[in-house]
């Protein structure tokens, strides 16, 4: 039987410290409420790659918590992440939203996101009664692909 880590310590790193081209890799653990704003939720993952243009080294294995992003919320509300997924993201920086946005011409952060559903096809989706319980944010945002 394989055992998978569901909580202890967690490296953060606030996204105003990403830099471009920035990424990590892993596996999408589950939600918790922002420290600052509970409405909120950040995301766990737990590493398995990741590259940060400061130097800062992550351990495979480790869990990292993704500050709550809208646009992250909005791929787990819609189902496009379930927990145990295997999934990718990079920094891409700041851009202007769009004409379609409530906020339009406001600075947000941008985020290229994949999961591998080859990995989830396979059923090597992590399961474990800790992973039952997420639960996400309702807010809107422009998604980069």
């Amino acid at each position: 039987m394989g055992f998978t880590k569901t909580g202890g310590k967690s490296t953060f790193k606030a996204w105003k410290e990403w830099k471009e081209g920035d990424f990590i890799s892993g596996i999408f653990m589950n939600t918790k409420p922002n420290h600052f704003n509970p409405q909120n939720l950040d995301v766990i993952i737990q590493i398995e790659d990741s590259e940060f243009q400061d130097g800062q080294k992550l351990k495979v294995g480790e869990n990292f918590t993704l500050n709550h992003l809208a646009i992250i919320s909005k791929q787990i509300e819609r189902g496009d992440w379930k927990q145990g997924d295997r999934v990718h993201l990079e920094y891409m920086g700041k851009e202007a939203l769009g004409d379609n946005h409530k906020f339009k011409g406001t600075m947000a952060h941008s985020i290229n996101m994949a999961v591998d559903l080859e990995y989830r096809k396979n059923g090597n989706s992590v399961k474990s009664d800790a992973l039952e319980n997420a639960t996400v944010g309702n807010e809107s945002a422009e998604l980069q692909l």
